[in-house]
């Protein structure tokens, strides 16, 4: 499958008496626009032979399809009705009557894409300026290359190959939308004997709960999309090391992995959902059917465990610990581990504790990962006064919503398969299990003929 291209350059002699009949600046140059445009207009004619020598080559790559606009504008006019995601765009920076920063920025949004900014170096300190102000955080996804410099059409090209070989969603993007819409139309097929009716009574879709439905689309798109990966995913040990920008991939990734964040408009509470009330942190366990009729089945309570935060509330952490080990010391220099979420803590704390890690919360356009301990058998219930509705008997199917919560907002929600094994594990460490100890002697004893196994 061929990559696709955006070159976005307003130096294409479009309107040069030997094309001018043949193409239209306006709209989109396919790439036997742009070859009738490299045979019938001589290199003098251009404005930049760089640009010419980069749209030949491209030509010539066997495994891409280039396009090319010569504005902005045209480009996104071309989209509105178009479906084209380019994987790589080349963006001059100047362009007449247009802010190119507020075009990176859209382009930055609108899709997944590398961005080769391609112009001469009087523009350089503009440039940078601008990246290290206001796109810090896409610099992975931003090059800067200068026209001007030896064999820049080249570095060019080998850059983004480069970029086509390392980087994930470049790499398989274009296979997984692919996938993607396909699947979608597998699943439209399947339901497509199906009436609203149908699925609004035998899913139970309602306008404040559509859980049954998500979860049913959810699985089939997963189920058809386990095969769309068929090249495996290999690593370059060379490019790995222990250090802080491995740390930041590390918290960006399992957070996507174990969270999801619904939208703003969201307002149903869900279980799982981890929230802040006031200038404190829980995990909702209760079950969905319980919010979804908090005030008839609970009597307007919902079930939630704490959550302490690593270091701002390290002393109340500490002082939990030193109710179970006599010494703190090998554990502050040594940290605390699990292999996996709830995997037993090696170090010795009473049961069912564990860790929520890698929380993503932002708080005015700052960003931090949070670290969660959490105790299960610190188990509450918080109580929500029902709302003003009327008749009184809606209240009865009145699923519970952020907006009756005073003081408290949803941060995010546990994924699945983690979240029923979560809340499975709270419940278990509240119920307990097993029977009376041994003696000393007993144990003794049985110490001593367990060692007839390894007898030879």
């Amino acid at each position: 499958m061929k990559f696709n291209v955006c070159y976005i350059e307003d130096g294409i002699p479009c309107t040069n008496e030997a094309v001018k009949d043949l193409v239209d600046e306006r709209f989109r140059l396919n790439p036997n626009d742009l070859k009738n445009i490299i045979e019938r207009v001589d290199e003098v004619e251009w404005n930049d032979s760089e640009e010419r020598k980069l749209i030949d080559k491209l030509l010539n790559c066997q495994d891409l399809m280039l396009v090319v606009f010569t504005n902005p504008d045209f480009y996104f006019n071309y989209i509105e009705n178009e479906s084209f995601i380019p994987e790589v765009f080349i963006l001059d920076w100047h362009f007449q009557g247009v802010n190119t920063e507020k075009i990176l920025e859209r382009i930055l949004k609108q899709c997944f894409s590398f961005i080769f900014i391609y112009t001469r170096h009087d523009k350089e300190d503009e440039i940078n300026g601008i990246l290290e102000s206001k796109f810090l955080g896409s610099m992975n996804r931003i090059s800067l290359i200068h026209k001007e410099d030896e064999d820049s059409v080249n570095s060019l090209i080998t850059k983004m190959n480069q970029c086509r070989e390392t980087n994930f969603s470049l790499k398989f993007g274009k296979d997984l939308r692919r996938c993607s819409l396909e699947t979608i139309e597998k699943i439209l097929i399947e339901l497509g004997n199906v009436t609203c009716h149908d699925i609004h009574n035998y899913f139970s879709a309602t306008k404040d709960s559509k859980c049954d439905l998500i979860d049913f689309i959810g699985e089939r798109f997963k189920s058809y999309l386990v095969n769309a990966m068929d090249e495996p995913i290999q690593a370059d040990e060379q490019q790995s090391s222990n250090n802080a920008s491995d740390q930041t991939i590390i918290e960006k990734l399992w957070s996507y992995r174990l969270y999801y964040y619904p939208n703003d408009n969201d307002k149903l509470v869900r279980k799982g959902d981890i929230i802040r009330k006031e200038d404190k942190y829980f995990l909702i366990i209760s079950a969905n059917c319980d919010l979804a009729k908090v005030w008839a089945s609970n009597y307007g309570f919902f079930s939630c465990v704490p959550l302490y935060r690593f270091y701002e509330d390290r002393k109340k952490i500490s002082e939990k610990f030193s109710l179970t080990k006599e010494s703190l010391q090998s554990m502050k220099n040594q940290g605390l581990s699990q292999i996996s979420m709830l995997a037993i803590i090696k170090e010795g704390l009473t049961m069912g504790h564990f860790f929520l890690p890698f929380v993503k919360i932002s708080t005015n356009d700052n960003v931090v990962f949070q670290y969660f301990f959490v105790s299960p058998k610190e188990i509450q219930s918080l109580f929500v006064d029902p709302p003003n509705i009327n008749p009184k008997k809606k209240i009865k199917e009145h699923p519970l919503n952020y907006d009756y919560i005073k003081d408290c907002n949803r941060i995010c929600c546990l994924s699945e398969p983690f979240l029923t094994q979560v809340v499975e594990h709270i419940y278990n460490s509240l119920r307990g299990f097993g029977v009376p100890d041994y003696s000393d002697g007993a144990k003794d004893v049985i110490k001593v003929q367990s060692k007839r196994i390894f007898d030879t």
